[in-house]
């Protein structure tokens, strides 16, 4: 009873695409969201590269991008910006006193190429609490799939001499999403494509700080007031941001509601 099939990555396409060879009545539909580096023309990928009856991106210039690498007309695609749907109310105001915690919140991968992305978020928010006022506690969310693996073990290692300048807690969670009730700033360490947890903090009108790529650029030209971003492995540029975001965290958290109220109509499609 299959009447659509989406597909979210190249590395499924060519199994995806043989296994819907014999039922062209269903439709295929392929998303991505960051540029393609590898080409798909050969000849042998051909067949399950025009099976793709729409693809979605979040950008115009990938139309271009997937032109080049996979011979399919941008007349097939779709572009849908990123953007929160809807504004979820959650238990925490947003409003900090001056004896208050601010509670940044992470998702650690389990697949970690380097522990660069975590070691300098740590070094910025060392340097962050030097600045600020209000204490900061950082929660490091992991899949508790892993919550007895080396990984998390190792991490536990990693993060305990940064543990002596601000509270880290490492906390596991069950199902698709980490809990954010609690969480007044969500940092993404993704560089490579946008992370889903970061819209569902913006749902959550709780704002983020995030790698200045383009999907965050953009998504911050439509919506100014999600947050702040950075250049990868500047600890300057990631505390001082990250400094601006509590200092005006009401106005942020504010003015996500209204964003939200604002562009809800702009992406029913």
């Amino acid at each position: 009873n299959i009447q659509l099939v989406h597909a979210y990555s190249l590395d499924d396409l060519i199994l995806v695409g043989f296994a819907l060879r014999t039922t062209p009545e269903i439709p295929l539909i392929f998303s991505i969201n960051s540029e393609i580096v590898k080409s798909h023309r050969k000849i042998w990928l051909r067949p399950f590269v025009v099976r793709i009856d729409r693809f979605v991106v979040y950008n115009p210039e990938l139309l271009e991008n997937i032109w080049t690498e996979m011979k399919i007309h941008p007349r097939k695609g779709l572009v849908l910006w990123p953007s929160p749907l809807e504004v979820v109310e959650t238990s925490s105001s947003g409003q900090i006193d001056s004896s208050g915690e601010i509670v940044i919140g992470s998702y650690i991968p389990p697949l970690l190429r380097s522990m660069d992305g975590p070691q300098t978020m740590f070094a910025a928010i060392t340097v962050l609490q030097e600045n600020l006022k209000q204490p900061l506690r950082l929660k490091l969310f992991v899949d508790r799939a892993l919550i007895k693996s080396y990984f998390v073990e190792h991490l536990h290692t990693f993060s305990r001499p940064w543990a002596k300048s601000f509270e880290i807690d490492i906390c596991d969670f069950e199902g698709l999403y980490p809990p954010l009730s609690s969480i007044h700033l969500w940092w993404t360490l993704s560089d490579e494509v946008i992370e889903d947890f970061s819209l569902l903090a913006l749902k959550a009108r709780v704002p983020i700080i995030a790698p200045r790529m383009s999907s965050y650029i953009e998504l911050k030209r439509k919506q100014p007031w999600i947050g702040e971003l950075y250049k990868k492995q500047d600890v300057r540029e990631m505390w001082s941001n990250c400094y601006k975001i509590c200092d005006n965290l009401t106005d942020y958290r504010e003015n996500l509601a209204l964003d939200g109220k604002v562009f809800i109509p702009a992406w029913n499609e």
